[in-house]
C-alpha cells in the first residue's frame, strides 16, 4: 500500500540562530627561510533570526478553527505550520523545542498587548516577572523600534500551563504528506508541516444554550529554560508568536448546524416592488441578479446570473458534453434576456480543474492516449476504403489486393518488353 503519511519526532534546522567563528587555514607546502608558509584568517558570522515575532504566513491552519464555535470539548487545539523546522528553530539548549499552546478562557486574567522589543525587558512592572533573555540581542533579526505582542499569564495558571523539555517533543512532532491531491495554499511546495498541540483540554459551559470562549496562545518558552521564579510574582511575561479564538457549545458543529445558521437572503438583492412588473419581481425573488455581460464579439448586454444556492428545489439536468462555455447560454424569449448561470459555473469548473495539478497530468494522459487511438482507427479506416470489399476477411482482402497489384506490375512489364507503351502512361 503506498504511504500517503509520514510521521517524525523532530526536524532540526540546519544551523541554529547565534554567533559563529569561522577559521580558515591555507598551507600551500611552500618554503621560505625553512619554514613552511601558511596562511589564516577568522571570519565571525552571525545567523540571525526573528525571536520575538513570527510571519503570519508560516501558519497553514489551526484547530478549532479562528471564530468557530462547537462542540470542542473533546480536542486539544493544535496548530499546523507550513515549515517543518520551525518549533526547533525557538529550541531549547538540550534539542527539544521552545514552542508551546497555551489555552485559556477569558475569565483566567492573562492580558496581552503590544510593545516595542526594546521595552519587553527594560521596562519594569509591578508583579511581572520578566526573563533577562528577553533582551535584545546580537542573533535578533529585530531591531529596538519593533513592536511585538506580549502576554502576561498568572503565575498559578502558568505554572500548570508550563510544560518541560521532555513533554513538548510528545507535544510537537514533524508530518510529511503528499500534496498532488490536496488542496493546498499554492505558496506551499514542500510537502513538511510541524505540528505543535496544546497539553489542555476546552472547558465546556455550564448551560445547555451557553459557550465558553477561549484564546489560543503560541509562546516561546525558550528564555525561561532553566530559570526559577519567585513567589511573590503575580504574573509571567511571555512572547506571543500567534493566537486565535474559539468558543466551546454543546450543540455539534458540523454542516447541517452550520446551514441552520446561515440567515437566508443575505445576498439576495433587494428589491423596490413599486412600478415593478409581476414576472420581474418573481425572477429576483428566484435569487436571479441581472449583471453586465461582454459577448464574445465585443458587443454588451445585460443578463440574468443566480448562484448555486436558491431558494427553491430545481429538476437536475442530464450531465452534457460540451466545448464551450458559450453553449450552455439559455435564452429567455419573454424577457429577451439569456441566463448565464450555468455557463459561468461550467466556466469556473474549468478553472478549477485546471489549477489542480493531478487533474492536469490525468487531462494530458487520456488526451494523448485518444489521440493514439483516434489515428489508429482512421488510418484502419482509411485502409479499409482503400481495399474493396471482397472477402470476409481483412486479410484475404489484403490477398485480393496484392494479387492485383502483382497482375498490374506484369501487365506493364510485358508492354515494356513489346516495346508499345501503356495508355495509362500517357
Amino acid at each position: 500500500m503506498e504511504v500517503s503519511m509520514r510521521f517524525a519526532d523532530e526536524d532540526l534546522p540546519e544551523i541554529k540562530s547565534g554567533l559563529y567563528e569561522l577559521e580558515i587555514g591555507l598551507n600551500t607546502g611552500i618554503r621560505e627561510g625553512g619554514t613552511e608558509k601558511q596562511s589564516k584568517e577568522t571570519i565571525h558570522l552571525v545567523a540571525a533570526a526573528k525571536r520575538f515575532s513570527m510571519d503570519p504566513g508560516e501558519v497553514y491552519s489551526v484547530y478549532p478553527a479562528a471564530g468557530s464555535e462547537g462542540e470542542f470539548s473533546n480536542c486539544l487545539p493544535h496548530i499546523v505550520f507550513s515549515r517543518g523546522t520551525l518549533p526547533w528553530e525557538f529550541g531549547c539548549r538540550d534539542g527539544s523545542p521552545g514552542l508551546a499552546v497555551f489555552l485559556c478562557t477569558e475569565d483566567e486574567g492573562v492580558k496581552k498587548r503590544a510593545m516595542k522589543t526594546a521595552e519587553v525587558c527594560c521596562q519594569k512592572e509591578q508583579g511581572i516577572f520578566v526573563s533577562e533573555h528577553l533582551r535584545l540581542q546580537n542573533s535578533d533579526a529585530e531591531t529596538g523600534d519593533e513592536t511585538c505582542e506580549i502576554v502576561d499569564i498568572p503565575l498559578k495558571l502558568f505554572r500548570r500551563l508550563c510544560t518541560d523539555p521532555e513533554e513538548r517533543k510528545l507535544l510537537t512532532h514533524v508530518r510529511q504528506v503528499k500534496l498532488d491531491d490536496k488542496v493546498t495554499d499554492p505558496l506551499v511546495k514542500n510537502g513538511t508541516f510541524s505540528c505543535l498541540v496544546s497539553n489542555r483540554y476546552p472547558k465546556e459551559p455550564e448551560e445547555k444554550g451557553g459557550k465558553t470562549s477561549h484564546k489560543v496562545y503560541v509562546v516561546s518558552l525558550k528564555e525561561y529554560e532553566g530559570i526559577t521564579i519567585p513567589e511573590n510574582a503575580e504574573f509571567v511575561r511571555l512572547i506571543c508568536l500567534y493566537t486565535w479564538e474559539f468558543a466551546v457549545t454543546k450543540e455539534p458543529c458540523d454542516f447541517r448546524a452550520a446551514l441552520k445558521r446561515i440567515s437566508p437572503g443575505v445576498l439576495k438583492r433587494a428589491v423596490n416592488p413599486e412600478g415593478k412588473p409581476g414576472e420581474l419581481l418573481d425572477i429576483l425573488s428566484r435569487g436571479y441578479c441581472p449583471v453586465n455581460h461582454d459577448v464574445r464579439d465585443g458587443s454588451k448586454t445585460v443578463s440574468w446570473y443566480r448562484g448555486p444556492w436558491i431558494p427553491y428545489g430545481e429538476k437536475q439536468m442530464k450531465p452534457r458534453y460540451r466545448i464551450f462555455s458559450d453553449e450552455f447560454y439559455f435564452y429567455d424569449p419573454d424577457c429577451g434576456m439569456m441566463d448565464v448561470s450555468y455557463a459561468c459555473a461550467w466556466q469556473l469548473g474549468r478553472m478549477v480543474s485546471m489549477n489542480h495539478l493531478t487533474v492536469c497530468r490525468e487531462l494530458v494522459s487520456w488526451r494523448l492516449d485518444h489521440c493514439s487511438e483516434a489515428a489508429k482507427n482512421f488510418q484502419q479506416s482509411q485502409l479499409l476504403d482503400r481495399i474493396p470489399a471482397e472477402g470476409k476477411d481483412v486479410g484475404e482482402q489484403l490477398i485480393n489486393a496484392c494479387v492485383r497489384a502483382a497482375g498490374q506490375l506484369a501487365a506493364g512489364k510485358g508492354d515494356e518488353d513489346d516495346g508499345t507503351m501503356d495508355s495509362g502512361e500517357l
